[in-house]
């Protein structure tokens, strides 16, 4: 110190004056030094989270959602020392615009993680709830596709909020949820595609309703009506809407057709009736008589299924049962005298082979006896 090797009387407001100045220069030096060390720490920081943002960016999804709470702790360290240097030393505008760019990042990044583990968690639940529910199958389906739906909504929505700098590359993380976003989408898609095939079906079995009524074919239709019915559970919304309006108006097709079915068959059936109670004590051959039933009966089947069917059956049934009882009662006498033939025939070829055993035909055999 250049002050303190003068070798001459100094007053004492020169003194004070020096001294005076020399506190300043000693303050100034003393602050630069707390801005120095500020800014050197501020450095250090900002390396310290690059270094933290290069780690989680190599963790797969599940180490992400287990380290969460570090990785809340740790953006909160930084913030509080942060906060801290700044109180000491403001830091210069790029400092300061990286760490807010390298915080923001990790913010983006934690929300990230912390939205998808909440989102893989409903998910998991659905299929909890689906496994101990007591609905129908097609119902539990129903809420699983929704659920499903919903659920890739919200991931596809946290990953396009998504920010992260290239600079640090890409988030492991974010790798797997846009392969379980992918996965999700699949599932959605053929689960469309199957609903599309269901409801193809159902409609071509409404279609199926119009045609057979129409043809007259009333079996079939209902046939197609209670296909049809058994279904209709499995949609629910603006298609349920439009099935239930096709399948109304089948249904109302098929009842006027059945109403003038039954008007028009009804003097068949009569017609049929009588015939059959007129073959009751026929003299034809029960053969004849056999197959004239067999032709009337044919007939009836032609007809076709129809509700006035039900009313005049027994009264066909029972005459055929009449008429044909003559004819059965011959058959039964025909096949026992054939079988009784059968057996005497059977008894001829036993004589004959027992005679052809027992003669001796090379030493003059008694033909005679053998006729």
């Amino acid at each position: 110190n250049r002050w303190d090797k003068l070798d001459f009387d100094i007053d004492a407001e020169l003194k004070q004056r020096y001294q005076t100045a020399r506190e300043i220069v000693d303050a100034r030096c003393e602050q630069q030094k707390i801005i120095e060390q500020a800014r050197q720490s501020q450095q250090q920081l900002i390396v310290d989270i690059e270094d933290f943002l290069h780690d989680i960016t190599s963790r797969d999804l599940e180490h992400s959602i287990d380290s969460l709470s570090e990785t809340h702790t740790r953006r909160d360290q930084f913030e509080t020392s942060w906060q801290q240097i700044a109180v000491k030393s403001p830091p210069e505008p790029a400092a300061y615009d990286q760490y807010r760019s390298m915080l923001g990042a990790l913010q983006s990044a934690t929300q990230l993680v912390q939205q998808s583990a909440d989102i893989l968690k409903a998910d998991v639940q659905t299929h909890e709830d689906m496994a101990a529910s007591a609905e129908s199958e097609a119902a539990e389906q129903t809420v699983e596709i929704e659920k499903l739906a919903e659920n890739s909504q919200k991931l596809e929505a946290v990953l396009k909020q998504f920010q992260w700098p290239a600079v640090y590359g890409e988030l492991r993380a974010v790798s797997e949820l846009q392969l379980q976003l992918t996965d999700w989408r699949k599932a959605l898609k053929a689960s469309a595609a199957e609903d599309k095939q269901k409801l193809d079906r159902l409609h071509k079995n409404i279609s199926s309703i119009f045609r057979f009524s129409r043809a007259g074919n009333l079996r079939a239709a209902k046939q197609f009506c209670e296909k049809v019915e058994k279904a209709l559970d499995q949609f629910d919304g603006k298609h349920r809407q439009a099935l239930e309006e096709r399948f109304e108006e089948a249904r109302k097709t098929l009842g006027d057709m059945g109403d003038w079915k039954n008007f028009a068959t009804e003097p068949k059936y009569i017609e049929l009736c009588e015939t059959m109670e007129a073959l009751a004590g026929s003299k034809q051959h029960p053969d004849s008589l056999a197959k004239e039933i067999k032709t009337l009966q044919q007939k009836w089947k032609k007809l076709g299924h129809s509700d006035i069917l039900e009313q005049y059956w027994p009264r066909f049934k029972q005459a055929a049962d009449i008429a044909y009882q003559p004819c059965a009662d011959f058959f039964e006498q025909r096949k026992k005298l054939r079988q009784a033939n059968l057996e005497q025939r059977q008894q001829y070829v036993e004589q004959m082979r027992e005679l052809f055993e027992e003669t001796d035909w090379d030493n003059d055999p008694d033909y005679r006896a053998a006729q």
